[in-house]
C-alpha cells in the first residue's frame, strides 16, 4: 500500500504527533528510570523531528525523489514478503 501524503492524511498525523507530545507532557519524566528517560527523550526527539518534517520542512512537497521512494518501498516489501522459492539440492 502507498502512503497517502493527501492534506487530510497529514492533517491526521498532525494531530497524532500533537497528541503523541501532549500524552508524554503528561509525564513526570523525573520520577522514570535513568533508562526509561533515555526512553522517554528519544520518543520525544522523534516526535518533534516528525512535526518538524511535516511543518517547517514539508518534505512531501519539497522532496522530489519522494514518491518514486515510496513507490519502491511499496513494490519491495510485496517481493520480499512472498515467500521464498526452495534451492534445489546440491549434488555431492
Amino acid at each position: 500500500m502507498l502512503d497517502d501524503f493527501s492534506p487530510a492524511a497529514l492533517d491526521h498525523q498532525r494531530a497524532y504527533f500533537r497528541d503523541v507530545e501532549t500524552r508524554l507532557a503528561a509525564m513526570p519524566r523525573d520520577r522514570l528510570d535513568p533508562q526509561t528517560q533515555a526512553d522517554y527523550d528519544l520518543l520525544s526527539n522523534a516526535v518533534k523531528f516528525a512535526s518538524f518534517s511535516l511543518d517547517s520542512e514539508r518534505f512531501y512537497q519539497r522532496k522530489p525523489q519522494l514518491y518514486p521512494e515510496v513507490l519502491g518501498n511499496a513494490l519491495f516489501a510485496n517481493i520480499s514478503s512472498s515467500t521464498p522459492t526452495p534451492r534445489p539440492a546440491r549434488a555431492t
